[in-house]
């Protein structure tokens, strides 16, 4: 294993960059994926509630377009989000000095991606993405790079299940309203129903993400182990949390300052 000063350089080398370049790239993509889902599920509904005596035929595409879009969405969604969880696979070997398994990607589209990225936003962002870990010694730089991972991700989130919960209430009761002042018939309550699967969907996503990370978060804690192997298994498990449905850049951005001043304070 790599100590944290080898890490530190190991970072902001050429390779380590244009992959951290792909990996944004991807998520970037599979939030678009799933923000699409998300304006799909509730906008139609919503705007066909506040339209008088609706007929049938309108009613039950409202219903039916959203929920079947949301699944090839979210499909195209999830490929997206496992690319790019592989690709991180690969950068977080390189910097630790440790082989991990699931590391299979598309390099070509990881390729593209990179460039899209770099050509957009720059390196500037990606640069000593891992801070103050130079003076820590081999196993102690890997366990506080996993550790801040884990913890961000517990902490956005628990903020966009907050959000999520928002949005799909305030969707739920603008229809809800829009069926009563319009006076059409008690079935167009059925409009609800993409809003309800969506919110659903959200709410188990985001609950299984923040158990996921608080397991893996009290299991390091609790065993303090920063050996080779208790690093090799946390990163399954890590991996395992990352194909999952991923947050909204903005999130990222509001805790993103409080999260790294609470990784300075420990280290």
């Amino acid at each position: 294993m790599n100590d944290g000063a080898k890490m530190a350089e190991l970072q902001n080398t050429d390779g380590a960059i244009n992959l951290l370049a792909a990996q944004r790239q991807l998520h970037s993509d599979a939030k678009a994926l799933y923000w699409v889902y998300g304006i799909a599920a509730t906008a139609p509904p919503v705007l066909a509630c506040v339209v008088p005596n609706l007929s049938a035929i309108p009613m039950i595409a409202c219903v039916l377009l959203p929920v079947v879009s949301g699944r090839i969405l979210t499909s195209l969604a999830e490929k997206r989000q496992r690319e790019a969880a592989s690709i991180q696979q690969e950068i977080d070997p390189y910097l630790y000095g440790i082989a991990f398994p699931n590391t299979e990607h598309d390099e070509r589209l990881a390729a593209r991606r990179g460039r899209r990225y770099l050509m957009k936003k720059g390196a500037s962002e990606l640069l000593d993405w891992y801070r103050n870990i130079d003076g820590l010694p081999t196993g102690r730089a890997e366990y506080e790079c996993q550790k801040t991972n884990i913890c961000w991700t517990m902490d956005i989130a628990t903020v966009t299940l907050l959000i999520d919960l928002c949005v799909a209430a305030i969707a739920t009761t603008i229809a809800t309203l829009g069926i009563k002042e319009s006076g059409t018939n008690a079935i167009a309550y059925v409009l609800l129903t993409p809003i309800i699967v969506w919110m659903v969907e959200c709410v188990i996503d985001r609950w299984c993400l923040r158990h996921a990370t608080k397991r893996i978060k009290d299991s390091m804690e609790d065993l303090w182990e920063d050996d080779e192997r208790h690093v090799k298994k946390a990163q399954d498990r890590i991996f395992e949390y990352r194909c999952r449905r991923p947050v909204p850049d903005f999130v990222y951005g509001l805790t993103k300052d409080a999260e790294q001043q609470r990784v300075e304070a420990r280290l």
